[in-house]
């Protein structure tokens, strides 16, 4: 009687342990998307996204004058070893 006991208790914790394993369904894609987005509007709110490529823009300025390219200019200690 003992070892049907016995036996009858471990086939219910083995049965107890199974149905508390399960597969974790998380889709860590979606949760970056989700996250990414949620810091693009909060930091970047006029940025709009460029298809579906994951690439954002945003139109920083629009002017009709003529772009100058600008040389910098280089700072050194004295004298300078950069003519």
């Amino acid at each position: 009687m003992n070892r049907i006991l016995f036996l009858l208790a471990v086939g219910c914790s083995a049965l107890v342990s199974f149905a508390c394993t399960h597969e974790s369904k998380t889709d860590t894609d979606a949760i970056t998307r989700r996250s990414f987005e949620a810091w693009m509007a909060a930091h970047a709110p006029q940025a709009e996204p460029l298809g579906d490529t994951g690439l954002y823009y945003e139109v920083l300025a629009q002017s009709e004058e003529v772009a100058t390219l600008v040389t910098p200019k280089i700072l050194c200690p004295q004298p300078c070893p950069i003519p």
